[in-house]
């Protein structure tokens, strides 16, 4: 049984740009800064260049870690990871996320849209897990993706990475 979350937004930058967001270790904990109690992203270590078969470490705000094995890689379109590695409660209901990142360019910038399909752990979490999931993760992927699109939008200071 799988629950499906799904957000997308409208970045002011060109695609290869755009895209580097997503798979940028050292920026992307300041866009995921989670909702409710989906935490936020403190560090992203990465084993490897960033390939099919490499495996990042997420390192959680509320100290719990993850692992995400990337599974494509077509920069600047997509990128797609297994996240699995989940702690206690969260792993009492969900079994691994699929994430699958895509880049599209629109116009005068770039759409991205962030799909995440979740396996449950069993059938019975799906009265905890879909709220959870739909409510929450959802909320924390549309609050990730507001903030990408903010970066672009207030020019960086002089001398900023």
């Amino acid at each position: 049984m799988k629950v499906h979350c799904q957000a997308e937004t409208f970045v002011a930058a060109p695609l290869r740009p755009a895209f580097a967001m997503t798979v940028d270790p050292v920026r992307f904990p300041e866009f995921f800064t989670g909702y409710g109690p989906i935490a936020g992203i403190e560090s992203v270590i990465v084993d490897a260049p960033l390939r099919p078969g490499s495996i990042r470490r997420v390192l959680s705000k509320d100290g719990s870690q993850l692992s995400e094995a990337v599974t494509v890689l077509d920069p600047p379109l997509r990128h797609a990871y297994v996240l699995t590695g989940f702690g206690r409660p969260f792993s009492w209901l969900v079994r691994r996320g699929e994430a699958d990142w895509t880049a599209t360019a629109s116009g005068d910038g770039t759409r991205l849209r962030w799909d995440y399909h979740f396996t449950l752990a069993s059938p019975f979490a799906w009265p905890l897990a879909w709220p959870l999931l739909k409510i929450c993760m959802t909320g924390a992927m549309r609050r990730c993706l507001a903030n990408m699109a903010a970066a672009h939008a207030q020019p960086r200071p002089p001398g900023a990475a």
